[in-house]
């Protein structure tokens, strides 16, 4: 992922900011907490038999930056209504203009 900020994501996504500093820089994404690392946004994705805002906590315990949630967590966070659309829009966004 390119380098991005806290700010601009949300902004693309348009996602709102809740205990983060949206000058944050983002240079990663992980989908597993366990590979979360300074830098990354975790995605809280909701699966069938487990939900990634579980998990939120111990993403930013092991470096995430910010989470992007599907609700509003008690963590540093950019809430949208759906995490997996937004991922996808943002890889589009990406594709679209910073190739």
């Amino acid at each position: 992922m390119i380098a991005m900020s806290v700010a601009e994501i949300a902004e693309i996504l348009g996602g709102t900011v809740h205990r983060v500093d949206t000058t944050v820089i983002v240079n990663d994404l992980v989908t597993d907490s366990r590979q979360a690392v300074a830098g990354a946004m975790f995605v809280a994705i909701r699966g069938e038999n487990l939900d990634g805002h579980d998990f939120a906590a111990s993403a930013i315990s092991n470096g995430a930056s910010v989470v992007l949630a599907g609700r509003e967590i008690d963590v540093p966070c950019i809430v949208v209504a759906d995490p997996v659309l937004a991922l996808g829009a943002l890889a589009r966004w990406v594709r679209e203009h910073k190739l």
